[in-house]
């Protein structure tokens, strides 16, 4: 897998003429770190003398910065992302706020990235910051990154650690970053780390990545059903194909999962088939995976309701909260469909059409035009 070098660690040092007309009015803040001075001869004398002037000083055997601060009117505030170093800006809502948005957004992602351990939430930035120099960044998602940058943590952030909705949500606190009072923003996959019935990725406990049950809570639990059904069916398939393979997503964490944007429809698409060649188990858990992450992303660009308090953290019980369904179904069950949307068929009621489509037996029937095409019974 390709990785993003992030360049997130430098330090920002540069000469910048702060007194250049064509930059009054704006501010610049790289500026702060781009003063002509030697803080260990001139700091006690300037606090002397506030009038002196340096301007004349001479500097020319001052080597110049191995890093220069980006030119806010001329460099791509994507690409200058890289040299920003946000660290020097906590607590600064002013001089976050003054800056192109999209810089800022690139920055928060590319940090993201470079601290995340697990490879499902490297790649959860990398799709983050993709989406985001490609489509409008809604509001909630700007205002939610902010309030990280300023504070050090998102309200989901604080739940996930277990501080109570109460204790966060103090009086003039947090409301200049809730725009229309929507606080509960996941900037990354670890808001749905242990949450709902179904958003569980541990590899090596119980419940993991394998594990779920019951209805889902809301649209961001269904996404991690969704993605937990097709890794069954990736075990499934393995454990009967010929020869067998192991695919269990506990354990086979080798494969490649680059993807792209599709224009038309604003969702990732990967093609796990070239990525990851002569082996199917790498195959079908980059489909199921990658598809987790485009549906994550799309709800929190859609805007759908994320809530809290179905973080286990918060209390939610999958014990008590998700009863299994297993004892309903038939013992019969076989896998339909095409990955990543391959799923687990009741085989008593339903069939599966041309691999593609499942069909309730008693009410509807297979066309048989290789294409999955289903109508009610006698209409095909």
């Amino acid at each position: 897998m390709v990785k993003l070098a992030t360049g997130l660690a430098l330090s920002v040092l540069a000469t910048v003429n702060a007194q250049n007309q064509s930059n009054r009015g704006m501010f610049n803040p790289f500026a702060m770190f781009n003063q002509d001075r030697n803080p260990a001869e001139n700091r006690n004398t300037n606090r002397r003398n506030p009038n002196r002037n340096t301007n004349n000083r001479n500097t020319s055997n001052r080597k110049p910065s191995r890093f220069p601060a980006p030119d806010l009117q001329k460099d791509d505030p994507t690409a200058s992302a890289g040299k920003l170093n946000l660290r020097r800006f906590r607590g600064n809502e002013n001089a976050l706020r003054s800056m192109p948005p999209i810089m800022i957004i690139n920055a928060y992602a590319l940090n993201a990235e470079s601290s995340a351990e697990k490879q499902m939430d490297k790649l959860f930035m990398r799709a983050f910051r993709e989406k985001a120099n490609k489509y409008p960044v809604p509001d909630h998602l700007y205002e939610a990154i902010i309030q990280k940058l300023v504070t050090g943590a998102t309200v989901a952030e604080e739940m996930v650690a277990g501080k109570s909705r109460a204790d966060i949500l103090k009086p003039a606190v947090r409301s200049n970053f809730c725009p229309d009072a929507n606080c509960d923003v996941p900037l990354s996959l670890r808001e749905i780390w242990g949450y709902g019935c179904w958003c569980t990725f541990e590899l090596e406990e119980t419940p993991g990545i394998m594990d779920g049950s019951s209805v889902a809570v809301n649209k961001f639990d269904t996404a991690c059903m969704n993605m937990k059904k097709c890794l069954r069916c990736a075990l499934h398939d393995g454990a009967n194909a010929s020869p067998p393979y192991e695919c269990d997503a506990r354990y086979n964490r080798n494969y490649n999962a680059l993807y792209n944007l599709n224009l038309a429809d604003q969702g990732l698409n990967a093609d796990c088939t070239s990525q990851n060649p002569g082996d199917e188990c790498g195959e079908h858990l980059c489909s199921c995976e990658v598809n987790l992450v485009s549906e994550v992303l799309d709800l929190l660009w859609d805007g759908d309701q994320y809530d809290a308090d179905y973080l286990h953290a918060q209390g939610f019980s999958q014990e008590d909260s998700c009863p299994s369904t297993s004892q309903n179904s038939s013992p019969e069950r076989v896998c339909c469909g095409q990955y990543p949307d391959r799923q687990f068929v009741d085989a008593e009621v339903y069939h599966c059409c041309d691999t593609r489509t499942r069909y309730n037996v008693f009410t509807e029937q297979c066309c048989g035009d290789g294409l999955g095409t289903v109508e009610q019974a006698g209409e095909c």
